[in-house]
């Protein structure tokens, strides 16, 4: 349970136009396999978060230390 280590960000991207997008989260899982999470968001969501495909947006989750 200790070593329960979240999933690394791969890359970001988006489609749709209009009053809501698709967020696409690409990410690298702990067995080495990869998966997508796909989140639909308003443009308000969007502005919130910036520009999320930018390369100052992106981000790797810090592991949690082991119990």
């Amino acid at each position: 349970m200790g070593n329960d280590l979240p999933p690394k960000l791969k890359s970001i991207s988006t489609s749709g136009l209009g009053n809501s997008s698709v967020l696409y989260l690409n990410l690298v899982l702990r067995n080495g396999e990869e998966g997508q999470v796909a989140v639909t968001v308003t443009p308000e969501d969007l502005e919130l978060l910036g520009n999320p495909i930018s390369k100052e947006s992106m981000f790797e989750p810090t592991p949690i230390a082991e119990q």
